[in-house]
């Protein structure tokens, strides 16, 4: 499978409640941060639409 880089601009409220929502779900960097990357790939390939 072919991986590519995707970047995406979104307002700072929706990048904090992202970031809220990944920390409450355990998608947390070792420094503590949440891991807003891992987060957003697995709702992209857990999209059942």
């Amino acid at each position: 499978m072919k991986s590519v880089l995707i970047a995406v601009r979104v307002p700072e409220a929706v990048k904090k409640k992202a970031e809220s929502k990944a920390k409450k779900l355990g998608y947390i960097k070792p420094s503590g941060e949440a891991n807003l990357s891992e987060y957003i790939r697995n709702l992209i390939i857990n999209d059942r639409r």
